[in-house]
């Protein structure tokens, strides 16, 4: 019982940062002006979404 519990709060969680990481992207893309590659001030929103990539989703993951 206590491995299903802690499967479905590991699913739980995993929806939750997926959840936020698109929730980033659409912020970034709605209200910023969406992603670029080419040098511009654009650039910089890719980085919010990395940050919530790798420091919520993945930290989180390895711990």
């Amino acid at each position: 019982m206590a491995e299903g519990r802690f499967y479905l709060s590991v699913l739980a969680l995993s929806s939750l940062g997926s959840m936020c990481v698109l929730f980033t992207v659409y912020w970034m893309w709605s209200w910023h002006g969406g992603f670029a590659w080419d040098g511009s001030i654009l650039t910089f929103n890719c980085h919010p979404v990395l940050m919530v990539a790798g420091l919520v989703v993945v930290y989180s993951a390895g711990e």
